[in-house]
């Protein structure tokens, strides 16, 4: 289970660099907007878990 998440995980990881290299700073520029995206939505549910718990 374990040893067939880390293959996938780097299967990931290898599609990630193909499009980096193609196009770096779309590609940069999309994934920090997801990130950012990702992580304020994470921190209000946390904050509103906070507040109602």
């Amino acid at each position: 289970m374990l040893r067939q998440k880390h293959a996938s995980s780097q299967m990931q990881v290898s599609i990630v660099d193909d499009r980096c290299q193609s196009n770096t700073f779309d590609g940069a520029h999309a994934a920090g907007g997801w990130l950012s995206l990702v992580g304020l939505c994470v921190l209000y549910a946390l904050v509103s878990w906070m507040r109602y718990h």
